[in-house]
């Protein structure tokens, strides 16, 4: 039996099958593999080659998968405060209490990078992200977006999400170059949004200390908030 080549019967005849000229109007005859084919091809559009993970065959292993991922990476994360020799107990402390923040952050950046690859997580923030577009706009220029727009934005984004999760590599996988630079940057975006939300933040902590301690305005500006601006360089 032959199955690929010329007379191959799942190839994909036009016009002639085994020899035998079609009659006009109908159909080429259609391999009952197209479908699988087809599909294969966005596996290998989502994943490195070379990737040491795959994308699940299903939806439920994708979900069930997905919800295994999430568990191991927040339970990592978590576990990391306390087994870091270098912290201190006032750094775990903080860390504890800054960790629903850091939670709320990993959901609406995505990273599809090596070293902080999730594929759930990635997926997740990429569906949930609108949410906090959303509360960084209304809350920083007054746009109000919670209506039509953030319906049409959400049903965007989780359809993008719903696909990373299908056909994104699982693991320690690695996301083909053509889908993570996209994702990455968008990641950039909403991480600038929470740069630009929390400095606001703090300058306004500053300003009310500031008034407290009747500090005037110019020299707090060009003493604790310019010192405070440099100590990342």
């Amino acid at each position: 039996v032959v199955l690929h080549g010329a007379d191959g019967i799942l190839t994909r005849h036009h016009g002639h099958h085994h020899g035998v000229e079609e009659e006009d109007g109908m159909d080429a005859f259609q391999s009952p593999y197209r479908v699988m084919e087809d599909m294969d091809l966005v596996d290998r559009l989502c994943v490195q080659e070379g990737s040491i993970g795959i994308p699940n065959v299903n939806w439920h292993g994708a979900f069930q998968d997905g919800k295994q991922e999430l568990i191991v990476h927040f339970r990592q994360c978590w576990m990391d405060i306390f087994d870091d020799e270098d912290n201190s107990a006032l750094d775990k402390l903080l860390l504890v209490c800054e960790f629903p923040f850091t939670v709320f952050r990993k959901l609406s950046i995505s990273i599809p990078c090596d070293g902080s690859y999730c594929r759930a997580l990635v997926a997740i923030s990429l569906a949930f992200s609108p949410i906090w577009a959303a509360v960084y706009l209304m809350e920083n220029f007054d746009i109000n977006l919670w209506g039509l727009e953030i319906l049409i934005m959400l049903s965007i984004m989780l359809f993008f999400g719903l696909m990373v999760l299908r056909f994104a590599p699982t693991g320690d996988g690695t996301m083909s170059t053509i889908v993570a630079v996209p994702i990455a940057l968008y990641g950039f975006m909403v991480a600038a949004t929470w740069i630009d939300a929390i400095a606001d933040k703090l300058v306004a902590l500053l300003e009310f200390l500031g008034l407290l301690l009747r500090i005037n305005k110019a020299i707090l500006g060009l003493t604790i908030l310019a010192w405070g601006n440099s100590m990342a360089d």
